[in-house]
């Protein structure tokens, strides 16, 4: 299984301790393992295509070119991503049909341009709906924590964080519209980074939600999704990216209510550790009230952002095959077009009126802190019936999705003690400052080193 991060490896490969295609072999190994999750996680793998592509890197070196930053890691692609001579399905039967895609995505076209070796294409829920990651069409890759009972590994982005924490790949390519990214990261016991949304990012992605659509990595650590961050937003990673400062005297907020009530004993336990050990290390946390969440609450209850838009992107499918979209989503999906057009207007006026006010009241910390879900993962059995279906999603959800509505670069960082259930710290930055809070995540993630031993 593969453990080292983006740094070390590069340093490997400019070392020759190890070459690109052994890096691509080991990759392989652990997604054919019988007793593993490759099958349920991949929906295709570019077997030839890596091979050849780490045979041409090796024969010329061409780690050697600081142009190619990520130049021999091998990484995977979630199935919203268009890849140019495939069907983007966006984990859905319901797209088999539709024309191959005549170009990469955006985002695809940089990390390729980057050098990454790109290992193939993950599952997912279907449409980028849920916070679980099941898919009843291309199969459910169970959590690798703890494979033998059976459970979630958190959606949408399920083969993302999976195919990580399973060591099929060093990072993934994925989306988060109100938690996709960094929830599965979190149950998988990875680390998932979600940035301020870019409409650039967003070209050639299927879309979940026009406003609330973002395009993050999910990795090992914070340095390994600040290096594909890098390559993402078009920017040389700065060496401070990568470097390790203290946390002493960074001005944590922690919010007071919902988002640390009612917590899973394994949660509670594991995020009051960890901001023991942060105030320990001379960080400076404090508590305090954010009344906007309330305010967030009722937009979504009235129908919210995300519901209406999705209704729109797929009204044509749900009104001529219904049959091919799982009932659970297809229910989703129609709720949305229940949304009065009033309504969505409303919603929209307010998240802008509601960001300006958090802004105000959240501007003196360099970061807010709280769990990325208040769960641990639950059995895959049991979520089957849709009550506790949605329930469940909505529960691990319910945290992550505050940063996707406030437009914010979110981080989550895994807090657990080794081969415990994966608990995961969420650190939500400014507005635009995604590599503040990449740096401040490194240090964090430091900090919090020995508190995991």
């Amino acid at each position: 299984m593969q453990t080292k991060t983006i740094a070390q490896l590069i340093h490997d490969l400019h070392t020759h301790a190890v070459s690109a295609r052994h890096l691509v072999e080991q990759a392989l190994s652990r997604i054919d393992d019988t007793a593993g999750e490759g099958t349920r996680t991949f929906m295709t793998i570019w077997r030839d295509r890596a091979r050849d592509l780490a045979d041409h890197i090796d024969r010329h070196e061409l780690w050697r070119d600081e142009r190619l930053p990520l130049c021999g890691i091998p990484l995977s692609v979630k199935d919203v991503f268009d890849v140019a001579g495939e069907i983007t399905r966006a984990g859905s039967i319901a797209r088999e049909d539709q024309p191959v895609a005549t170009a990469d995505a955006e985002a695809v076209s940089r990390l390729r341009n980057a050098g990454a070796i790109l290992i193939g294409r993950t599952t997912m829920s279907e449409f980028a709906f849920s916070g679980i990651g099941l898919n009843h069409h291309f199969g459910t890759p169970r959590n690798p924590w703890d494979r033998l009972t059976g459970r979630i590994p958190g959606g949408s982005s399920s083969g993302s964080a999976v195919s990580v924490a399973d060591g099929m790949c060093t990072g993934s390519l994925a989306s988060d519209t109100g938690g996709s990214v960094r929830a599965p990261a979190a149950l998988c016991g990875v680390t998932g980074f979600k940035p301020t949304a870019s409409r650039v990012l967003l070209d050639g992605v299927f879309p979940r939600s026009y406003s609330l659509d973002t395009v993050g990595p999910i990795a090992g650590t914070v340095t390994c999704c600040a290096y594909i961050n890098a390559v993402l937003s078009a920017r040389r990673l700065a060496p401070s990216a990568a470097s390790v400062e203290a946390v002493e005297g960074l001005r944590l907020g922690v919010i007071e209510g919902d988002p640390v009530e009612n917590l899973a004993p394994e949660v509670a336990q594991a995020f009051s550790a960890a901001l023991s050990r942060l105030s320990q290390k001379g960080a400076r946390l404090s508590s305090f009230a954010m009344p906007e969440i309330e305010k967030i609450r009722r937009v979504t209850s009235s129908g919210g952002i995300s519901p209406p838009e999705a209704f729109a992107i797929h009204r044509d499918l749900i009104a001529t095959r219904p049959d091919l979209i799982d009932p659970i989503f297809l229910a989703r999906l129609r709720k949305g077009g229940e949304v009065r057009a009033a309504d969505y207007i409303d919603a929209l006026r307010q998240r802008s009126a509601i960001m300006a006010d958090v802004h105000a009241r959240t501007q003196s910390f360099d970061a807010i802190l709280m769990p990325t879900c208040p769960v641990v993962a639950p059995q895959i059995s049991d979520v089957q019936h849709p009550e506790e279906f949605e329930a469940m999603s909505t529960l691990i959800l319910q945290n992550c999705g505050f940063a996707n509505f406030l437009d914010r670069p979110a981080l989550s960082v895994p807090i657990h003690q080794p081969a415990a259930a994966p608990v995961g710290m969420m650190l939500i930055g400014q507005h635009g400052h995604d590599d503040e809070l990449l740096r401040l995540g490194v240090s964090v993630e430091a900090a919090l080193s020995g508190h995991r031993l």
